[in-house]
C-alpha cells in the first residue's frame, strides 16, 4: 500500500519528536539544576554579574549571529544538491564568526558599564570572546544536525552543552 505524502511527513515528524523531547528535558533539567547549583556556590552580587556575563552572550548570539545562521540553515539542502555543501558552510562560519568578532568589539564596554570586579578585564575579554566564538561553533553544529536529522547527534550535544555550561 502507498502511503501518502502527508502521511509519510507526520509519521516521519512523530519519529522526530521523541528523541527531542527527552534532549529538551534532560536540558530543562540541566538548567534547573545549574542555577540550584550556582546559586549555592555564589554570593549573590557573583552570580549577578555572571547573569550578566551569560546574558550578554546570548544579546550578540540573538541580535548578530542568528538571523544569519538560521538564513543559511534554509539553503544547506540545496547547496547539498549542488554539489557546493563544503565551501558554503565554510562560507555560513566565516560569516558568524565575522559577526561574532563584532559582537567581542562591543565586550570593553560591556565590562566597563555592567561588571564591576576585581577581575582582570583582558582575561574576562578574552574568556567573553572564547565563549562567544564556541558558542557559534556549537550553534552552527547543532544546526547542521538537526537541518540533516541526525538526532542522536543533536541530543548529544545539546544535552552535554546544558550539563556543562551556563543556564540559559
Amino acid at each position: 500500500m502507498n502511503e501518502r505524502p502527508l502521511d509519510r511527513l507526520i509519521r516521519l515528524g512523530k519519529s522526530e519528536m521523541l528523541p527531542l523531547l527527552v534532549g529538551r528535558v534532560l536540558m530543562g533539567l540541566a538548567a534547573f539544576a545549574s542555577v540550584r547549583v550556582l546559586t549555592a556556590v555564589m554570593p549573590p552580587e557573583l552570580y549577578g554579574r555572571y547573569a550578566l556575563v551569560v546574558g550578554y552572550v546570548g544579546f550578540v548570539a540573538a541580535l548578530l549571529v542568528n538571523p544569519v545562521a538560521q538564513a543559511m540553515n534554509r539553503f544547506v539542502q540545496e547547496a547539498g544538491q549542488t554539489g557546493t555543501m563544503r565551501p558554503f558552510l565554510v562560507w555560513g562560519l566565516r560569516t558568524t564568526s565575522l559577526l561574532v568578532l563584532v559582537g567581542a568589539l562591543g565586550i570593553p564596554f560591556f565590562i566597563d558599564f555592567y561588571v564591576e570586579s576585581d577581575a582582570n578585564p583582558v582575561l574576562l575579554g578574552i574568556v567573553l570572546s572564547a565563549t562567544l566564538f564556541g558558542a557559534n561553533l556549537r550553534d552552527r553544529q547543532l544546526g547542521l544536525f538537526n537541518t540533516f536529522r541526525w538526532r542522536k547527534r543533536y541530543v548529544t550535544l545539546a544535552t552535554a552543552d546544558a550539563w556543562t555550561s551556563r543556564p540559559p
